[in-house]
């Protein structure tokens, strides 16, 4: 196969091009040339310094200028480094697919793959089977780009072979020129990707991306930690209260005697000393939730409940005015209304004073920061869920604290976080959160949060836990010692990563539109191994990401600025978890899945509407070549540029789920109502079918007398057809077979990608 024209500065050659390469070592003729360059600006580190070649002999007298004796050692060692080093600049590194290998595939190059492609230039990770490197060493950075909405019929791609006897997953040739695109002709290939998921749900492209299985060495360093932990379990809840390390991490305000991370914006913060005790007492603990209201000062404190521990019992519930007027409730949320917080008049300051006369030492003078005497009892813990967002919401800065979401795990292992009306479901068999439009209880919570903690301390450090052995890339990146030190990273991102996925990275750069993300590269790519850059305003345009609800929490202001590592601030993600119905989301608002979805509000979707582009659409798609030319001149030499699309539209996939969901929900709750009325809340009818006298009827051709109850499970909705009465005036849901196997089409539409792979010259 001929090589494709490529755009000006840029150098392509067939594997079997002007080169002379040992066929016994690399069968050229099973590969396809990636791309590939006759020569590379700029040189390897040459090695055998003096540093690294010589050592200095003491003959043990004051040294003066031009004394001591100089020994050469180990000539040979520094003759391999320049021989190397002087290989690498006349043979520059070159990416080959390799077809044999991937014709034997049953299915596309997985996100996984891509993951491990990137540990492998960056870290220790095995090289791939289905791409052959060239000369690896002498790849100096690594920049890798999400761009969902780069579709084949964007790129003018020829559509992959259908034939029985050819490979759908063989890399597909770029265009030579791409009117809409030009920027795609950097690349000589793209290669379809499938993004994970399963048969009718496609999970997240980022969560699977940053998150790997160990090395055997870390899983035996696991294993043997479990063991430790196992024989020396105690029923002492103190255990798992959280190490200076983990508060960081994890975005606690950090009291200044632990560790000097953390400034207090304002001067109206209390920060609770630590107690210095030593005796057979055990710590006080306190279950503690809080809910916010948005005012024109952004989130503020309304409503607080704290439980102790031991007895079980409430110690304190009150509504709390705010300082500055309420913009939005957020009752759906928060539970609060006007009326709740007309009489109040609990200020923030009266809720700090308690507090601070609640957990603070025995003796004042007991802190470490006088550290003459000791308090007669420990200082007592706060307990909660995710409870810094608590602790900043009370601006208090406090040293002992269990966090349900640290000690127990999401079942897909961290960075992801378990919600805590999952956990509840999950550990304690109870449903929380369930009010609907009522919102939060936090009475509720902060109770479900003290049974969580029972139910860890009865079954051992391990408890909750998950066995998955998986870790962020940026862990493993930071055990890599190519270079003497760690793999310097870096996250640029909407939004704010540091408080989510790229947490373990050596820097992040939170922006607010692709034009910083650009610009965060740009900074980035010079002083870091390996960047990681994402941008979404293509998939915007297009329609497939999820407009925030008008009733959802705002998130904070954003600045596109660079956070060093450890002090950094969270934000929310920005994008929402969409194709899971049921059970309960395990996802915490802070780490929620980022699958992009669309909005509800969208019209329904059809083929002739996104064949066109609109004006605008055409203006970001000019935009986003103009980013990614921008992007490619600041990379150095000898960079690798990997992008990906990570997954095709999902909007016909989303929908089917959403209403497959509505109606899974629908005929759960009138099975419940017909099968065991007294299971059923606020009613006790036996043929009413729940509120609004919904029933959930087998489709018996056709509706009329012949209807009957519906008696089948959920999971038997494959090979059914099926009609949920909305009863109240409401439309009908329904759900047949055919929409289950559209379904499986869309899912699978939808998880289709694309990779493309080049290297700067």
């Amino acid at each position: 196969m001929a090589s494709s024209p490529t755009s000006p500065g840029f150098a392509h050659e067939h594997a079997s091009g002007s080169h002379n390469y040992d066929k016994k070592k690399m069968k050229m003729g099973d590969d396809v040339n990636s791309n590939s360059f006759s020569a590379l600006s700029g040189h390897p580190g040459s090695g055998g310094s003096l540093e690294e070649g010589q050592v200095r002999e003491d003959n043990g007298d004051d040294d003066e200028e031009g004394e001591g004796e100089w020994m050469q050692v180990d000539k040979r060692k520094e003759k391999k480094v320049k021989k190397q080093a002087s290989k690498a600049v006349m043979n520059p590194p070159r990416f080959f697919y390799s077809s044999t290998e991937i014709k034997k595939r049953k299915e596309a190059i997985t996100i996984p793959e891509i993951r491990d492609l990137v540990l492998n230039l960056v870290a220790d990770a095995p090289a791939p089977t289905w791409l052959r490197i060239e000369n690896p060493r002498s790849i100096q950075k690594v920049l890798i780009l999400l761009i969902p909405g780069l579709t084949p019929s964007l790129l003018s791609l020829p559509t992959p072979t259908l034939s029985a006897t050819e490979s759908p997953f063989l890399p597909l040739p770029v265009p030579a020129s791409t009117p809409s695109f030009p920027f795609i002709s950097t690349f000589m290939h793209a290669l379809p990707t499938i993004a994970p998921g399963e048969s009718t749900k496609m999970h997240s492209v980022m969560n699977t991306f940053f998150s790997g299985p160990v090395s055997g060495e870390e899983k035996k360093r696991r294993i043997l930690e479990r063991i430790s932990q196992e024989r020396n379990m105690s029923s002492d809840p103190s255990q798992y209260c959280m190490t200076v390390e983990q508060m960081i991490e994890n975005d606690y305000p950090v009291p200044s005697y632990l560790a000097d991370v953390f400034t207090p914006p304002s001067d109206d913060w209390v920060q609770i000393p630590l107690a210095k005790y030593v005796g057979p007492k055990r710590a006080k603990i306190y279950a503690l939730d809080c809910e916010m209201c948005e005012t024109e000062d952004g989130r503020e404190l309304t409503s607080i409940c704290i439980l102790d521990y031991s007895t079980a019992e409430v110690i304190y519930r009150e509504f709390v005015k705010p300082s500055k007027p309420i913009i939005d409730y957020l009752t759906r949320f928060s539970g609060i209304t006007a009326a709740h917080l007309e009489s109040t008049t609990t200020t923030l300051f009266t809720v700090q004073q308690f507090l601070s006369s609640l957990l603070s030492p025995s003796s004042p003078s007991s802190s470490l920061e006088e550290g003459e005497e000791y308090a007669d009892t420990p200082t007592p813990i706060l307990l909660g869920h995710s409870l810094e967002s608590d602790l900043r919401a009370l601006r208090i800065l406090h040293p002992r604290c269990i966090d349900t979401s640290v000690i127990f795990h999401h079942p897909r292992g961290p960075p992801l976080k378990p919600g805590l009306a999952w956990l509840t479901k999950k550990w304690l068999g109870r449903e929380i959160q369930n009010r609907g439009e009522g919102g939060h209880d936090p009475e509720e919570d902060a109770r479900a949060c003290m049974d969580l903690l029972r139910r860890k301390v009865d079954g051992g450090v391990g408890f909750g836990t998950f066995k998955t052995d998986v870790e962020s890339i940026f862990v493993r990146m930071g055990r890599s010692r190519s270079a003497g030190e760690g793999v310097k990273s870096a996250v640029v991102d909407h939004g704010n990563p540091s408080g989510w996925y790229g947490a373990k990275a050596s820097t992040c750069v939170a922006c607010k539109n692709d034009e910083d993300v650009v610009r965060g590269v740009e900074d980035m790519i010079g002083g870091h191994r390996f960047v990681w850059g994402r941008m979404v305003e293509l998939a915007d345009a297009l329609g497939w990401t999820t407009s925030r609800d008008k009733d959802a929490p705002p998130p904070s202001t954003l600045t596109s600025t660079t956070i060093p590592h450890p002090n950094r601030t969270k934000e929310t993600n920005p994008f929402t978890a969409g194709t899971t119905s049921t059970p309960p989301n395990p996802f915490s608002t802070s780490s929620s899945d980022p699958l992009i979805t669309p909005s509800s509000t969208q019209a329904p979707i059809s083929s002739s509407s996104a064949s066109v582009p609109s004006p605008d659409l055409e203006a970001v798609i000019s935009r986003t070549n103009a980013h990614l030319q921008k992007i490619y001149a600041a990379l150095p030499s000898r960079t690798a540029l990997i992008l990906f699309t990570g997954h095709s539209d999902p909007r016909a996939m989303s929908e089917l789920n959403a209403r497959r969901g509505k109606f899974e929900r629908e005929m759960r709750f009138g099975s419940l109502s017909n099968s065991n009325s007294q299971s059923r809340p606020n009613g006790n009818s036996e043929d009413g079918g729940g509120a609004g006298g919904r029933k959930v009827y087998e489709k018996d051709g056709g509706i009329g007398e012949s209807r009957r109850p519906l008696k089948s499970s959920p999971s038997k909705l494959k090979a059914q057809n099926l009609n949920v009465d909305g009863g109240n005036g409401e439309e009908s849901v329904r759900w047949t077979s055919e929409d289950g196997r559209k379904l499986e089409e869309e899912t699978m539409k939808a998880r289709k990608g694309l990779l493309f792979l080049a290297l700067k010259p």
